[in-house]
């Protein structure tokens, strides 16, 4: 998603803005992997630290929602390649982001709306990144050599009164505050929430096999979290841009990435 943020900022005087992709962990310490199938014997908060750990190594499509930025993408790890797409407006910046990688290979797409042309920015080409000079803690929106891909697991570093509704249904509340990750939500937006960041209510969905499929945060509209994971083992495949449509990324690029960690 992530739950996945894209800052802009340090971009001469522009106002900063930034995205999440949120979604939630757990201060039970994660180890080991998810059941084959869910147990109630398995005490909920360790269901849900295993239900992010079960992601590892898998195949998943994301649809994902955050206040006013919407996020889709896939993550495959069997062709070490992932792409997400996020588009909306954040501080009164319209944006649309694109991030494929595949392999070795980086590409980004960068939407800005009418601040393009300001910067320089051509919204039609793909510009081919440097990794190494992905230098920003959360530069990159998703990890795909981690057992948690989209880094959820730094989001809900906190959470609360975790109970069992059923087999594939977990409820508790999350403090946001404590939320650290490329998932992280914004922190502007988080301090606006106030007191209330602290205990937010949250909903996660398991499948058959102890894996999220579904976390949704329930808060101001400039918080509120819906991220959906679906089609494991068989992801929307991602492909490298035309080669007609790619360019070298422009040093402000890498700004505006690293500026994200």
């Amino acid at each position: 998603m992530k739950h996945c943020r894209i800052a802009l900022a340090g971009l001469g005087a522009l106002a900063a803005a930034s995205l999440a992709l949120s979604a939630c962990s757990t201060n039970t310490s994660a180890s080991g992997g998810a059941s084959a199938s869910p147990s109630a014997s398995v005490a909920p908060g360790v269901a849900l630290t295993n239900s992010i750990l079960a992601l590892g190594g898998q195949g998943f499509d994301i649809a994902a929602t955050e206040g006013t930025l919407s996020g889709t993408g896939s993550i495959d790890p069997a062709h070490q390649a992932g792409s997400l797409e996020i588009k909306g407006a954040q501080q009164g910046v319209a944006l649309d982001v694109g991030f494929t990688e595949i392999g070795n290979d980086i590409w980004a797409k960068v939407d800005l709306g009418a601040l393009s042309g300001q910067l320089g920015i051509d919204p039609k080409k793909w510009m081919k990144l440097d990794g190494s000079k992905l230098t920003g803690i959360d530069a990159r929106p998703f990890d795909l050599a981690s057992k948690d891909p989209l880094q959820i697991s730094k989001l809900i570093t906190s959470v609360a009164d975790v109970k069992r509704v059923d087999a594939t249904h977990l409820t508790g509340t999350v403090d946001l505050t404590a939320a650290t990750g490329p998932s992280a939500p914004d922190a502007d937006a988080v301090k606006k929430a106030g007191a209330a960041a602290k205990a937010l209510p949250f909903a996660a969905t398991l499948d058959n096999q102890s894996r999220l499929t579904e976390l949704k945060i329930n808060a101001s509209s400039d918080i509120a979290v819906d991220i959906k994971l679906s089609n494991f083992g068989s992801p929307t495949a991602v492909t490298p841009p035309p080669t007609s449509d790619v360019i070298p990324a422009p040093a402000m690029i890498y700004q505006f990435f690293n500026s994200a960690g």
